[in-house]
């Protein structure tokens, strides 16, 4: 099973960036903006493992939508 994610990162200013995941097949997008420092660093890369995770979660639950 496999699913086309597109990943886009985008710098927003000195200090910030955005993580932008696509999914062509259903068109779902998620941003999560990020910064470069501070405390938020922990939990902004918590969002980003989960959202891959909830795609992986989708992908067992749902493999007839899944490209061969």
């Amino acid at each position: 099973m496999s699913r086309l994610l597109e990943i886009t990162l985008k710098i927003t200013s000195d200090t910030t960036f955005d993580v932008e995941i696509y999914e062509p097949q259903s068109g779902d997008f998620t941003r999560i903006p990020c910064n470069d420092s501070g405390d938020s660093c922990g939990t902004e890369n918590a969002k980003i493992a989960s959202e891959i995770r909830s795609w992986i979660m989708d992908m067992r639950e749902n493999p007839q939508d899944e490209e061969e």
